[in-house]
């Protein structure tokens, strides 16, 4: 997910090997897998308002979080925290656009927000 342009910066910045940033480009649909399955669940609990408050929370947490990680475990962790909110948006704003009749469009503004949240954390990487 959006890890193509930022590879060369983590190379260069962050000094990870291949094998490294091969493994953060790909975690992150296995992380968000497991979000996935759990966020009905949440959404059962806390209702869908409050599940996409805090998938953006998770969002906003890893978006930092990715921006100050200085190592591959930081970044690792990072991705984790940000596929879950990932996963949470997808799964709650895609039930929202079958209700509602909204369709691909707001799974697709859920995509675009998702890849303002990376490209923020990705410059403001590049700019320390």
């Amino acid at each position: 997910m959006l890890m193509s342009g930022t590879e060369l910066f983590m190379r260069e910045d962050v000094g990870l090997t291949d094998g490294e940033v091969e493994v953060l480009a790909g975690s992150m649909n296995v992380f968000m897998l497991a979000s996935i399955l759990a966020a009905g669940w949440v959404a059962d609990h806390l209702g869908r308002r409050r599940t996409l408050v805090l998938a953006n929370a998770f969002l906003m947490a890893g978006a930092l979080a990715m921006s100050l990680g200085t190592s591959f475990a930081a970044l690792m962790a990072a991705r984790f925290v940000t596929s879950v909110g990932s996963g949470f948006a997808r799964r709650i704003l895609g039930t929202d656009a079958d209700e509602e009749g909204a369709g691909e469009e707001a799974v697709v503004e859920g995509e675009v927000q998702t890849m303002r949240a990376t490209d923020a954390s990705v410059w403001f990487h590049r700019i320390q």
